[in-house]
């Protein structure tokens, strides 16, 4: 419940609970985790394929947020979150550069 808070999504209030929830855990939870699996991957093995795969979620994250300040605009914590995935794709990228 705290992560749902966080997210400031409300599963309970939809038409269809049980898929709102379904989704809540699968499609987020399934593209958080294999975001910081391809982060630790790539950090333990020092292989630039799996960086570039969490570089890329993480950047299709913030094109996400951007789209949605366009259409519904934004507030002061969508800005910081899209902050700090800009500097991280900006972290991966400098730590991806140096492999090979």
């Amino acid at each position: 419940d705290m992560i749902i808070a966080a997210f400031a999504l409300n599963p309970a209030a939809a038409e269809n609970p049980e898929l709102a929830w379904s989704t809540v855990r699968g499609d987020m939870g399934g593209l958080f985790l294999t975001m910081g699996a391809a982060l630790g991957l790539g950090i333990a093995t020092n292989n630039k394929t799996w960086l570039q795969a969490a570089m890329m979620l993480t950047g299709l994250i913030f094109i996400g947020r951007a789209v949605g300040l366009v259409v519904n605009g934004g507030d002061q914590q969508i800005y910081i979150n899209m902050a700090v995935e800009a500097v991280g794709v900006a972290i991966m990228w400098l730590y991806a550069r140096n492999l090979d």
